[in-house]
């Protein structure tokens, strides 16, 4: 959509034709990456980083890219941690419209994602009893965090800190162990 209140498109054409928005939310201090990916339509599009409020946003110097048909525009900007950062996507050239992907993504965690649950077994196999480390080494990707074991299929997810944990089974067998991590933006096993 294009309004009347929409700000200056710093690059590209540099006229704001058919935009879309999107919000990030930065929780701390850092780095926010944005790439815009898969454009299928020339003669492409821009993508361009504001403050502010809607109505009275103001550009982010040097957070602006345009990109054509097979490359991806991306944009890097320092933000602060409660700010909220809009990210508008503009269509060149008044095109009809364009299919693409868009990514936000942080070197520092400055933006939240659904974590990644991993960790290890030692040692994976053993005679009974057997006790095994279970280490945690999941990606928060944001905070706050919780993790939670789960110690075979019919059992129910245990609340867990971030540390390792030991776990003993006393029958012969074998059992899955799964890890959820979860943050604000979801559950990952």
């Amino acid at each position: 959509t294009t309004v009347p209140s929409d700000p200056a498109l710093p690059c590209g054409d540099g006229v704001v034709q058919r935009s879309v928005w999107f919000t990030v939310l930065a929780i701390n201090n850092g780095t926010i990456d944005i790439k815009v990916k898969n454009i299928d339509n020339a003669p492409g599009l821009s993508v361009s980083a504001y403050t502010g409020t809607c109505g009275s946003l103001v550009s982010i110097p040097g957070a602006c890219d345009f990109a054509s048909v097979g490359d991806s525009a991306i944009i890097s900007f320092a933000v602060t941690a409660g700010t909220t950062y809009y990210i508008m996507v503009d269509i060149e050239a008044g095109n009809p419209g364009e299919g693409f992907s868009i990514v936000a993504s942080s070197p520092d965690n400055a933006v939240i994602k659904t974590p990644q649950a991993v960790f290890t077994i030692d040692p994976a196999y053993g005679c009974v009893p057997l006790c095994i480390d279970l280490h945690n080494a999941s990606i928060p990707n944001g905070l706050p965090i919780s993790y939670s074991w789960k110690l075979c299929n019919a059992c129910p997810y245990i609340p867990a800190s971030a540390t390792d944990t030991t776990v003993c089974f006393n029958t012969v067998g074998s059992d899955d162990i799964y890890l959820r991590a979860t943050n604000a933006c979801g559950p990952n096993t």
